[in-house]
């Protein structure tokens, strides 16, 4: 089953981790997913091993598309899974479409070797080649190449991966206060054209000394609050 950190929204997860778990799982997956969980971030980790798949399922495609960021850890054997590789398809086509943030980590591997499939992974789409329909293999090309062109983590360069792990976690915390401050600023920005119908309504500048004003806000985040303000200001 999937491990989540919190209650669903309409972002139902910060992060979607995309990983092999044959090599990754019981490592620096662990460890960022135990800080993610720490910083109340909240995760999606499939916990499940399924290679033989080639096609993701539902619930995972909806988990990447309901999730803020992506974090995909490229390690010695993720191409050679045709499961991951088309979870990373999935995931770059939502960061192509501008609705997902993706953080790439080059986990023991080179960053070129994998931008350029050489190496172990050109052993390992030679398979896939014998294997698999020519444009399905060449999609997984693309999306390699493209999440290896973004700048990311690369534990070959660290002597450290506690650190880099920290470095991760701390970046993705960032990017979710960023990305939360910027959505409460448009919820704010919304009310403007209400607080013009409204002072039009009210018509200020006439004798009458009473006013009685109505205001209900199905659900609530916030904005009613804002308004409320706003509008106590414009009498003050």
């Amino acid at each position: 089953m999937p491990s989540i950190t919190a209650t669903t929204s309409l972002r139902n997860y910060d992060v979607f981790l995309s990983f092999r778990g044959s090599d990754t799982r019981r490592n620096i997956v662990s460890f960022l997913y135990k800080e993610l969980v720490r910083k109340n971030i909240r995760t999606f980790k499939d916990d499940k091993d399924l290679e033989s798949g080639r096609m993701i399922s539902l619930e995972l495609a909806r988990a990447i598309e309901q999730s803020k960021l992506a974090v995909v850890v490229i390690s010695k054997k993720y191409a050679a899974s045709t499961w991951c590789l088309e979870e990373l398809v999935k995931i770059m086509d939502f960061v192509n479409k501008g609705s997902l943030t993706v953080i790439p980590v080059f986990h023991n591997v080179n960053p070129c070797h994998v931008r350029r499939q050489i190496g172990q992974v050109a052993l390992q789409f030679k398979k896939h080649e014998k294997r698999e329909d020519h444009e399905k293999v060449l999609s997984w090309r693309q999306a390699l190449t493209t999440l290896a062109n973004i700048s990311g983590y690369c534990s070959c360069e660290r002597e450290d991966e506690s650190k880099m792990v920290d470095e991760i976690a701390e970046r993705i915390s960032m990017l979710i206060r960023t990305m939360k401050t910027r959505s409460n600023e448009s919820n704010l920005a919304s009310t403007d054209g209400h607080m013009e119908s409204l002072l039009y309504s009210l018509d200020l500048n006439s004798k009458k000394r009473v006013r009685v004003v109505g205001i209900t806000e199905r659900g609530g985040n916030g904005r009613e609050i804002a308004f409320f303000c706003s509008f106590r200001v414009g009498f003050m």
